[in-house]
């Protein structure tokens, strides 16, 4: 990395280095999520042929391949920013496996039944974001997080908007709404999931990735703005 990236890297004295399998952690990561990828393109490919409702290839893509990159790419973007040491593997590979077999249970239960399937894999779901930006919480607490600290209150406000948007699909999921209730409940699931859970993670990413991008560095004030920022779009989104 460039710019922002060297910078972090340099760790102070007694700092924890990070552990050798981070780069073999990636890559069955980032292999969940091309996999995802592939099935969301099959969906798509074959519509009208296969007997899956029309929005599983949506799914596909924003619950399966884009939730697992956000979960895992927002922990690596968290941990050289706050100079934390790597966590657990047995932490991440738990979370990884409940996220995809929430996954798999919303996708099934929604489209083959019975439908109980599908709520308790949107709690599942709902409950691996919620541990996931917590434990950063926590550790950002008590870490040297400096100007690089809003980056997690991003992704805290971001994982709330997914637990919303959970909510609200398990409740539709459990068919307890219907008629013009349920289209405004399906349009607000849209709403924070797409501009809340996806959204607030790429703004607060952006601000430390972008100068990266640009090489450049980040300007005295973007922390500043950073945390404006957040404390604007989380109301706006609301």
């Amino acid at each position: 990395m460039t710019s922002v990236g060297i910078r972090v890297e340099r760790r102070r004295p007694g700092t924890p280095r990070p552990r050798p399998g981070r780069a073999r952690w990636h890559a069955i990561a980032n292999a969940v999520v091309l996999v995802w990828l592939a099935l969301a393109a099959v969906a798509v490919a074959a519509q009208g042929v296969l007997p899956a409702p029309r929005w599983s290839a949506l799914h596909l893509f924003l619950l399966g391949a884009v939730s697992n990159a956000i979960v895992t790419w927002s922990e690596h973007f968290a941990v050289p920013l706050l100079r934390l040491a790597d966590p657990p593997a047995r932490w991440r590979a738990g979370r990884l496996v409940a996220l995809n077999a929430g996954v798999v249970a919303v996708l099934t239960g929604a489209s083959a039944g019975p439908v109980a399937v599908g709520v308790a894999g949107a709690a599942v779901v709902v409950a691996v974001v919620a541990a996931h930006v917590a434990v950063l919480a926590v550790r950002a607490r008590g870490a040297l997080a400096g100007r690089f600290s809003h980056v997690v209150t991003w992704y805290v406000w971001a994982g709330a908007a997914l637990a919303t948007g959970g909510v609200l699909g398990g409740i539709m999921l459990a068919g307890v709404v219907t008629g013009a209730a349920e289209e405004r409940l399906v349009a607000a699931h849209a709403h924070v999931n797409l501009l809340g859970w996806v959204g607030l993670t790429v703004l607060g990413t952006l601000f430390t990735l972008w100068p990266t991008v640009l090489r450049t560095q980040v300007i005295d004030g973007a922390g500043r703005i950073a945390r404006l920022s957040v404390r604007l779009a989380v109301p706006g989104l609301a």
